[in-house]
């Protein structure tokens, strides 16, 4: 999406840049306010890269921007770099909402490591919107995105299908939300018990909700309206815990149409609405970028250690069969072993000598997992001692 060299006329075109700790957002707007562009990337641990990759697409479309803002986690990044100004992400994220939501009172924004609590209103005088009050997570990320990502790891699902999941529960299970470590506990109880996957991730959309109020809200009310933004709003299964725990009625929790690129939106219209930023060509940004990357500034400042786990031990599974002669009535004695990450199987003779093992990735189905490794083991033997 964007507009073609050839037919720009005299439009002026304003761009915000949003680097975060998951995604680098880009929002381009024209003088109306209208979106002409708007880009969402995960960065992967090379934020420069993609910026650079994300501007070299940009310079198809627009050779010069007369205003431009950074925002978010790494703004001082960006703004150091292209040598533009940076403003706090409270701040855009108001501003965005504010914009295509007037009657907003209060802003949840919950990104992949960070969270936000903002309070609008409006000024007694001049009736335009401020922002009274703002609340940001601690350095634990426990009740954001990431948390949630590891989770459905854990349980062996996407971070896509896990909202659509958490619907299908009618009785989400009670989990922690304070710490991903007593979230695992948690689940590994839950998952001992045979609870029903969807009630686990149910849980765990409710224990992300329920951390944000308490520990961001803190005994606050939260005033409606209320907007819903940052990439965890996609997840129906969040904002479902959310209407629930806040008592908003089903669909009325309000969730922007670029919920994504609120922040890059907010510096975008901040950008066009201050006089003093300068007009700034696209070439000249991304000469910036590449000069940043040859000197070196996106390679993480740590060092590099060997591996700890050697590469076989991340196969799926790995037997280990130490052989049965055909005809012997071997007695064996059957070890089985359910965590939270993996299950082991393991079967010895009456010498306490090793037969065979197996090793499987539990997935959060361990009756499953704890079946499908005896099968395999009766097929082991079964082929050990034809």
């Amino acid at each position: 999406m964007g507009t073609s060299k050839t037919n720009m006329g005299n439009s002026r075109f304003y761009m915000g840049i949003d680097l975060g700790s998951v995604s680098l957002n880009i929002v381009v707007i024209d003088e109306t306010g209208e979106i002409k562009t708007a880009t969402y990337r995960r960065t992967e641990g090379r934020p420069l890269i993609i910026l650079r990759d994300c501007l070299e697409q940009l310079q198809k479309d627009f050779r010069t921007f007369d205003g431009i803002i950074a925002t978010g986690s790494g703004r001082k990044l960006v703004g150091n770099i292209l040598g533009v100004p940076d403003v706090n992400e409270i701040v855009t994220q108001a501003r965005a909402t504010c914009y295509f939501y007037p009657i907003a009172r209060t802003i949840i924004e919950i990104g992949g490591q960070d969270s936000k609590l903002i309070f609008v209103d409006r000024d007694g005088q001049s009736r335009e919107p401020v922002i009274v009050d703002h609340v940001l997570n601690e350095v634990c990320a426990a009740g954001t995105g990431s948390f949630l990502d590891l989770q459905a790891h854990r349980l062996g699902i996407s971070i896509e299908d896990f909202g659509a999941l958490a619907l299908c529960s009618n009785h989400p299970a009670k989990i922690s939300g304070r710490c991903s470590v007593f979230a695992k506990s948690d689940m590994v109880h839950l998952q001992q018990e045979g609870t029903p996957k969807a009630d686990i991730v149910a849980g765990l959309c409710y224990a992300l909700a329920r951390n944000f109020i308490v520990n961001l809200g803190k005994g606050k009310s939260f005033p409606k309206p209320i907007v819903f933004q940052g990439g965890v709003a996609a997840n129906p299964g969040v904002v479902n815990a959310f209407e629930d725990l806040l008592d908003v009625a089903s669909g009325a929790l309000m969730i922007p149409e670029h919920f994504l690129i609120m922040g890059a939106l907010g510096s975008a219209l901040m950008a066009s609405a201050e006089r003093s930023c300068r007009t700034v060509p696209t070439d000249g940004l991304l000469e910036g970028v590449r000069a940043a990357l040859e000197r070196g500034q996106d390679r993480p400042r740590v060092a590099h250690l060997k591996p700890l786990i050697p590469p076989e031990a991340e196969h799926e599974t790995v037997d280990h069969y130490y052989g049965v002669e055909p005809g012997d009535n071997l007695e064996a004695f059957l070890g089985v072993d359910v965590g939270a990450v993996s299950t082991n199987i393991v079967l010895i003779d009456s010498k306490g000598r090793l037969v065979a093992k197996q090793y499987w990735y539990t997935r959060g189905e361990p009756v499953e997992t704890v079946r499908d490794g005896l099968e395999e083991l009766v097929a082991l033997l079964a082929i050990g001692s034809a």
